[in-house]
């Protein structure tokens, strides 16, 4: 059960939005390290509330725990793409400094609170592929095809000739404004609109990528699946995703399992079922499967198995992300012959052993 996050705030699993931000803003006051705070403990409580506050993390959370989350963000992007600005004004209030900017570094630019990126990093790039469970099993190599944004060639990015310093911001990239509340001075820091947060202008704008810097590319990678990936989970890739100034964004490849035929799947666990007869489950047989390999395996049917009953062979499941293998359930289903089936001496025999309250001797 992933719920460390929710423990840490002190809210339930199934805690509203407005209850989040609540505790959040209760625990916030409590640890801040401007009021004796640990900022290890502050920083644990603001990643939970960075989380939980966005329901597509969140999910992600609830099914794969802060290692699912991790996998797919880095801590920069948990930070960075969170919405703080609700608080802002309870910080500068209390006189508190900028605590996301003290304790993770100029990742966050020096503006509490921000959802826009005041550093040109490029933004990622998502793809989703579909394998099958065979493939999750044995681990897969596929090649797909990612469009992004790549640094224009003809200006190297600049977006254009006749490169300055913006005079708006001076360069900084962001602008700051006095706001009076009542009898507190409250300041906020937003995009420079001149320059868009480049810290740059320019006088003549490329025409390759009309002072992007920036052109759409096309390119064939390939992707090594491991075995064990489950579905919905996502492979990061370095440095795939668009082109920006201060660097590029990261590649996402989503990964969807389809539904298998033959076989369901439970984390590590495997379940399928597999038809017998009437006589194999009184008197018991050996039978011969197939693994979620193709490899050919040997189920012993005890003597008097019943219908549904279930019988695990040992380390035919799938394999773990971290090693390990799981168990192959196979639930037994015996087959009666339908009337169909049967011609008119053995139905009229099959009637008569049933008024006697046997039928052994029909059998064979």
């Amino acid at each position: 059960m992933n719920d460390e996050y929710y423990k840490i705030l002190g809210v339930s699993k199934d805690a509203s939005e407005k209850e989040i931000k609540k505790a959040y803003r209760k625990m916030a006051m409590k640890h801040h390290p401007d009021k004796g705070g640990d900022p290890e403990e502050f920083k644990k409580l603001s990643e939970a509330y960075a989380v939980l506050s966005d329901s597509k993390k969140r999910q992600m959370y609830d099914n794969y725990g802060a290692e699912g989350v991790h996998q797919r963000y880095s801590t920069e992007d948990i930070f960075r793409n969170a919405d703080f600005s609700d608080f802002e004004d309870i910080f500068s209030s209390f006189g508190f400094g900028d605590p996301l900017s003290s304790i993770f570094g100029s990742m966050f630019g020096g503006g509490f609170g921000r959802k826009w990126r005041s550093r040109d990093m490029g933004e990622h790039r998502e793809v989703m592929i579909e394998i099958e469970l065979e493939d999750a099993a044995a681990g897969i190599e596929k090649e797909i095809k990612f469009k992004k944004l790549d640094v224009c060639p003809e200006c190297e990015g600049v977006g254009g000739k006749g490169v300055s310093t913006c005079q708006e911001c001076k360069g900084a990239g962001v602008v700051k404004q006095i706001k009076q509340m009542g009898p507190m001075r409250v300041a906020t820091t937003s995009v420079c609109p001149k320059c868009g947060g480049h810290g740059q202008t320019v006088k003549e704008i490329c025409k390759n990528c009309q002072g992007k810097g920036k052109i759409q590319k096309e390119e064939k990678i390939t992707v090594k699946i491991p075995e064990g990936i489950n579905d919905g989970m996502a492979i990061r890739l370095t440095g795939m995703g668009d082109y920006g100034k201060d660097g590029y964004g990261d590649g996402f490849v989503h990964v969807r399992i389809k539904p298998n035929k033959t076989f369901e799947r439970d984390g590590k666990e495997l379940f399928t079922e597999h038809k017998i007869n009437i006589s194999q489950a009184i008197f018991g047989d050996k039978i011969e499967l197939k693994d979620i390999y193709g490899k050919k395996i040997e189920l012993k049917i005890p003597e008097g198995t019943q219908s549904g009953e279930v019988i695990t062979i040992s380390g035919h499941g799938m394999p773990g992300l971290r090693g390990g293998r799981g168990d192959l359930h196979v639930r037994i289903n015996v087959e009666i012959p339908k009337p169909s089936q049967l011609n008119k001496e053995q139905k009229e025999a099959l009637k008569q052993k049933g008024k006697k309250g046997g039928f052994l001797d029909f059998l064979g």
